[in-house]
């Protein structure tokens, strides 16, 4: 998960080259959110979660 700050912080860039190299990984990109995003908008959040689990361990 990456919020708006994907592009300007070296924690925000970090999350699409991982992306980038791990092949199994899946982003999710929150656009309006920054770091509080699981304060501010917790519906939104978690909205993506069910996704990630159930695919977590699938290969």
């Amino acid at each position: 998960m990456a919020g708006k700050e994907v592009e300007s912080t070296g924690a925000g860039r970090a999350a699409p080259r991982l992306h980038d190299v791990l092949p199994a990984s899946e982003l999710t990109l929150f656009p309006k959110l920054d770091h509080f995003g699981p304060e501010k908008d917790p519906a939104g959040i978690a909205t993506a979660l069910p996704t990630f689990f159930l695919n977590t361990g699938s290969s």
